[in-house]
């Protein structure tokens, strides 16, 4: 099963069945920003969509700033969400 386009109304109500924090605050920034191109972290533009492959099947949009502090942080793989599977 495909993973619903990032910070689309089916994105977000399957991101509050796993993580409701981070659900309510996508919602809001997204609120904010009156858009759901931006990144779901900072709100900033130019974000690319990441399917995160470490703690459970989901897809992020992320700036670069916070690719960078995710990976760090979590130590998870982050994989470009239009990346060709035999490449990963």
């Amino acid at each position: 099963m495909q993973s619903p386009e990032p910070n689309s109304a089916a994105w977000l109500e399957a991101l509050y069945k796993t993580d409701p924090m981070l659900a309510t605050h996508v919602q809001s920034l997204l609120a904010d920003v009156s858009r759901s191109d931006v990144c779901a972290i900072c709100g900033d533009d130019h974000p690319a969509a990441y399917q995160l492959c470490a703690f459970r099947p989901m897809t992020l949009r992320l700036c670069t700033y916070c690719h960078s502090l995710y990976r760090d942080t979590y130590g998870a793989a982050l994989h470009p969400l239009n990346a060709d599977p035999a490449l990963l």
